[in-house]
């Protein structure tokens, strides 16, 4: 993806959060085939808001009108920190490296306690949008720590919530009825059997489903878990964002390659393009006898009769200079007469294929079977 010498990353990145420049802390890392982790460039990025704004009314209603993410940089360790707004088509440029922001959602805010009374979970989970206009979300919750029994919740997160028909659902992308709506189990998760798993999906086949009614739950509300398992409280949400970090130097030797291709094609369409062919054949009393014919594009032909007229004679006298006193009408130099050929035949030509034949000096005159094509016979 990123060429040779190039590198393609993606990040996810949660408000109040920042990340460096490493391996480990990209999602996804494609390198070039002669780029290695050591080649990425050292600088660090913290996302510090994010704002968006939606289309309220019309047949446009939930579609993004703008997204505004603030970040602080550092070019490399110990640098000054700087701030840049990234845009939509607005990258932040890091020493030849871009960052584009290419997606954004929401990530709720849980805090749970276990039965023992201890907080073990507190912090962001990134929910993935599965709704586009309205940014309904999927996403799980994993509480590996929690005692007697491992936690798991998996549910929505809903920006403006609406029941329709007893069905939760989002009226729109913006959070004005934020909400989340989950599903509680109990057991094993399954985390250190060393099967890797993904951070947004559930693995239930060690888990149980516990006996809690799902509902939509606002900011600052809890749920109550059975038999003494704790509590979960969903007390806000952040916002993330999905940036996309390449870095590719081969873009400008291929623009400069892509430029140079379309000025030679351009320039291929200025020339007049005609060609002359000669052919010589042992002629029947001796000698040789040689063919000559031109071809051009139609849109020249008009100029190439009279191109190949001149060129047809000063072939033809060429010829007739070769030999001595060969067969052919010469003034008193030995010179052929300007439109002559040395046989005494003129040139002729048809549209964009002209042609003549001459006979070499000491051979018979012949005629030249000429192939000329009609009016609508373009060759090239």
């Amino acid at each position: 993806m990123g060429g040779l010498f190039g590198y393609k990353a993606n990040r996810l990145l949660v408000a109040g959060q920042s990340f460096g420049n490493t391996v480990t802390a990209l999602d996804q890392f494609h390198p070039g085939r002669l780029v290695s982790a050591a080649d990425l460039q050292p600088f660090s990025i913290a996302l510090n808001s994010f704002s968006a704004r939606y289309v309220s009314s019309g047949p446009d209603m939930g579609q993004p009108a703008a997204f505004n993410a603030n970040l602080s940089y550092q070019s490399q360790p110990g640098a000054a920190t700087q701030h840049y707004d990234l845009q939509v088509n607005h990258p932040l440029n890091v020493d030849n490296v871009k960052v584009y922001l290419i997606g954004h959602g929401y990530a709720p805010v849980f805090r749970v306690t276990d039965g023992t009374g201890r907080v073990v979970f507190n912090g962001p989970v990134p929910f993935i949008p599965v709704a586009v206009n309205s940014l309904m979300s999927e996403g799980v919750v994993k509480v590996p720590d929690a005692r007697p029994q491992q936690l798991g919740f998996a549910g929505v997160f809903l920006p403006t919530t609406v029941d329709v028909g007893g069905k939760l659902n989002s009226a729109f992308p913006a959070p004005y009825r934020p909400a989340v709506s989950l599903v509680s189990f109990a057991g094993n998760l399954g985390m250190n059997s060393g099967v890797p798993q993904s951070v947004y999906q559930l693995n239930t086949a060690g888990l149980h489903r516990l006996a809690v009614r799902p509902r939509p739950l606002p900011p600052g509300k809890s749920i109550l878990l059975p038999h003494g398992m704790g509590t979960l409280t969903f007390t806000g949400y952040r916002q993330w964002i999905s940036l996309a970090i390449t870095y590719d130097p081969g873009q400008l030797p291929a623009l400069i390659a892509a430029i140079a291709a379309l000025a030679g094609l351009l320039v291929s369409f200025l020339v007049r393009r005609r060609r002359v062919f000669l052919r010589a054949v042992p002629a029947a009393g001796g000698g040789s006898t040689v063919e000559f014919a031109g071809l051009a594009r139609t849109e020249s032909s008009e100029t190439f009769g009279a191109e190949f007229a001149d060129l047809s004679t000063e072939l033809s006298a060429a010829l007739g200079a070769a030999g001595y006193g060969g067969a052919g009408e010469r003034d008193s130099h030995g010179d052929v007469p300007a439109g002559k050929t040395p046989s005494g035949t003129s040139p002729t030509a048809h549209d964009d294929v002209a042609a003549a034949s001459t006979t070499a000096p000491g051979a018979a005159t012949t005629d030249a079977a000429i192939d000329v094509p009609s009016e609508t016979d373009e060759r090239e």
